[in-house]
């Protein structure tokens, strides 16, 4: 387990994801083979993602009786998020469906649709449920499917670069020994947590403060007793926990080692036994969390954990340093021609002309 600090800020997926996009820069561009047909769009809409160059003097949209055309609209897109960043972030991204490609790896439908209903799920419970979720959505225009249409994109990027970075780990006796020292070596609480904010929201200020916290402590200490009175920990977690990253995994904090990266208020975990629960214990950052532990693991050699940490290492989550690497290594490894005249793409049916061009 990679020990972290719960901040409760508005993060609605583990890093990854969040990482992911940004590195991309463009989210949503790349479809991964064999996933679900996305739900159906508006024709006009559809029309912009089949053939955004043939008219761009079609009208799309009236906003107050004014025109907005398809031109327009590509325009202020590109003004607004950089042109440079956008090609280098659909560059990267076909780098990265090449790599894939030549690995044989893919994100499959229910990969996708899986990874989908976890997101929307946390959404609606941030927004509490999946009622207010729309009607939050359609303020803005939109529609759940419009949503999950988007978020089906997002996703399918998400899961084809996981696979190709993990896809490109080394694995060798100095990251095992490494990783042992980590994780095996010492003795790891199996551990979970329900965590309830005190933060103020927007429209709160510092004077709301010790009534939230009054709130935040109250609620932590009903469920500790709810749950040390045999409620399910698990599903109490995914319906009430405010740290939306394990709440979707009924609050699993994974393997626990005792050393100096874990953060003091987490400390209280150590002094448990198996089956033991927490008292509320506060997090400075703006919380209370209840904690659980479920299995105390004593240390183990080398030699019997060995396959065991390969497997590990080699299916643990991408780390933000990990993507980037990769990204680099692939960009690196790649003849990339940034065309300075405007040279046309050489097409099946016909060659076009060469246009003045840098690498990158």
């Amino acid at each position: 387990m990679e020990n972290r600090v719960w901040s409760f800020g508005p993060a609605l997926a583990p890093a990854f994801a969040a990482c992911a996009a940004a590195l991309l820069a463009l989210p949503g561009c790349l479809s991964p083979r064999g996933a679900e047909a996305p739900p159906p769009v508006p024709a006009v809409l559809a029309a912009l993602e089949d053939a955004p160059w043939a008219d761009p003097g079609r009208v799309i949209a009236e906003v107050d009786g004014r025109p907005l055309t398809q031109g327009e609209l590509y325009k202020r897109i590109l003004r607004q998020y950089g042109t440079a960043r956008l090609l280098t972030g659909v560059i990267t991204q076909d780098l990265v469906i090449e790599e894939a490609r030549r690995g044989g790896l893919s994100a499959s439908r229910e990969e996708v649709a899986r990874k989908v209903d976890e997101v929307l799920e946390t959404e609606a419970r941030r927004a509490g449920g999946r009622d207010a979720l729309e009607r939050e959505y359609a303020r803005a225009g939109l529609t759940l499917q419009d949503v999950r249409r988007d978020h089906e994109r997002e996703v399918g990027t998400q899961i084809l670069l996981a696979k190709v970075v993990k896809s490109m780990r080394q694995v060798d006796d100095e990251v095992l020994r490494k990783y042992y020292q980590e994780t095996y070596a010492s003795t790891r609480y199996q551990a979970r947590h329900v965590a309830f904010s005190f933060r103020p929201e927007q429209g709160q200020g510092e004077e709301d403060l010790p009534r939230l916290k009054l709130e935040a402590y109250n609620k932590a200490a009903r469920a500790a007793d709810r749950i040390r009175k045999g409620a399910d920990f698990a599903a109490l977690a995914r319906a009430e926990s405010q740290d939306p990253v394990t709440a979707e995994r009924g609050g699993d904090l994974g393997l626990v080692r005792n050393d100096g990266r874990v953060p003091e208020f987490m400390r209280k975990v150590f002094d448990l036994r198996a089956g033991d629960v927490s008292d509320p214990v506060e997090n400075p950052l703006g919380g209370y969390h209840v904690f659980q532990v479920t299995a105390v693991v004593a240390g183990e050699s080398f030699v019997d954990c060995k396959d065991a940490m390969r497997r590990e290492i080699l299916e643990a989550e991408p780390s933000l340093e990990e993507v980037a690497s990769v990204l680099m290594k692939l960009r690196a490894d790649a003849k990339v021609r940034i065309l300075e005249g405007g040279g046309a793409v050489e097409r099946p049916e016909g060659q076009g002309n060469e246009g003045g061009a840098r690498e990158r």
